[in-house]
C-alpha cells in the first residue's frame, strides 16, 4: 500500500501544481497561525468525537467491508501503519479530494458546493457505510478548513493527526 501510494502521489502532485488552485494569503501573521491551530483542533476533535460515536453503533458490527478495512489497517508493524496511515494516505487523499476536487469545484462553482461534493467523494472512497459516514463528516470539516485557509498542508496535518490518534487509541 505504501509503494502504491507513493507512486500515485507523484502524478497527483504534478497535476495539483499545474492546475488553477485556491491561493492563500502570503503573510503568515501570529493571528493567522492561531486561527490555523484552532482549525486543526476543531477538525481533530470532530474526527475523534465521531470515531468514538460510530464505534459504539451497530453499524460497526453489521458492515463486513468495515471489518475487512479494519483488518487491512491493523496488518503490519506499528511503523508500517504509521508510515501508511499517518504519512502516505493523508497526503494522497488530501491531494485528490481537497486539493484537486474541492479546489477545482470551488473555483468553477462555489465553495459550499465544493465542500459537500468533495466530502461525498471522500466518503465513497472509503468503501463501507461506517467509514463513509465518518469520512463524510471529517470531509466537511477538512473542506471547511481548506476553503477558509486555502492551505492544503493544514488538511494533510489534520488528517494525519486524526489517523495517528485513531492508531494510538486502538
Amino acid at each position: 500500500m505504501i509503494i502504491t501510494g507513493v507512486i500515485t502521489i507523484i502524478p497527483l502532485w504534478v497535476y495539483f501544481m499545474g492546475a488553477p488552485k485556491l491561493i492563500p494569503e502570503q503573510d503568515l501573521t501570529q493571528e493567522l497561525i492561531l486561527k490555523y491551530v484552532v482549525y486543526l483542533v476543531f477538525v481533530v476533535a470532530v474526527g475523534i468525537g465521531f470515531n468514538v460515536i460510530l464505534s459504539h453503533t451497530s453499524l460497526v458490527e453489521q458492515s463486513q467491508n468495515f471489518k475487512q478495512a479494519k483488518e487491512t489497517l491493523s496488518d503490519g508493524s506499528f511503523w508500517i501503519k504509521i508510515a501508511c496511515s499517518v504519512v502516505v494516505i493523508p497526503i494522497l487523499e488530501e491531494l485528490l479530494i481537497r486539493g484537486i476536487i474541492c479546489g477545482q469545484l470551488a473555483i468553477w462553482y462555489n465553495p459550499a458546493l465544493a465542500v459537500i461534493i468533495s466530502s461525498i467523494f471522500f466518503g465513497i472512497l472509503h468503501n463501507n457505510i461506517v467509514q463513509f459516514i465518518y469520512a463524510l463528516i471529517i470531509g466537511l470539516a477538512l473542506g471547511f478548513i481548506y476553503i477558509k485557509s486555502k492551505r492544503l498542508i493544514l488538511c494533510i496535518v489534520g488528517h494525519s493527526i486524526i489517523n495517528l490518534l485513531v492508531i494510538l487509541l486502538a
